[in-house]
């Protein structure tokens, strides 16, 4: 699975945001949950709006883990950096 066919199964853009994801997968949920729903299709449909709704989630926090790592690294570098001019500093 890929973005593009799990953004197609929610029903929404590829450039939605989670929250849009997550709106769009409740509703989905709410129609298609085999206990709500009694038609054959509805619990093979069911398994994969869940499945596109956690490819997306998995990527979101992903997305989210690299900008804050790269956040870090340029908090450590310029505090690394800071260090190192003030020791020069002190000569």
């Amino acid at each position: 699975m890929n973005k593009k066919s799990a953004a197609q199964i929610l029903m929404v853009n590829n450039d939605a945001t989670f929250e849009q994801i997550k709106y769009n997968y409740r509703k989905l949920a709410l129609e298609l949950h085999p206990d709500k729903n009694s038609n054959e299709n509805s619990n093979e449909k069911f398994k994969m709006i869940t499945v596109a709704y956690h490819f997306l989630k998995n990527q979101n926090k992903l997305r989210n883990f690299k900008n804050q790592s790269k956040k870090g690294l340029l908090t450590l570098k310029a505090t690394k950096n800071h260090h190192i001019q003030k020791k020069q500093s002190c000569l």
